[in-house]
């Protein structure tokens, strides 16, 4: 199990805002049926970097409850 500590500091990792704003904009034109095949790449990529991140915050979420359940 990872330490409090590393839990709080995944949790502070985010996509930043031109990542963001780059998803939204590729989303858009997948929506719009104009999106090219290297843009389809990139939007994959950002959106399993996201889900990626998802994961590692859920676990680091489940390591603070965890941690602040009394020993049994």
């Amino acid at each position: 199990m990872a330490s409090p500590e590393f839990a709080r500091e995944l949790l502070s990792l985010h996509l930043k805002d031109s990542a963001k704003t780059r998803i939204r904009e590729l989303l858009q034109k997948q929506n719009a049926g104009t999106i090219s095949t290297v843009e389809q790449t990139t939007l994959e990529e950002y959106l399993l970097t996201g889900e990626l991140l998802d994961l590692l915050h859920a676990k680091a979420r489940r390591t603070l409850r965890q941690s602040s359940l009394p020993a049994s």
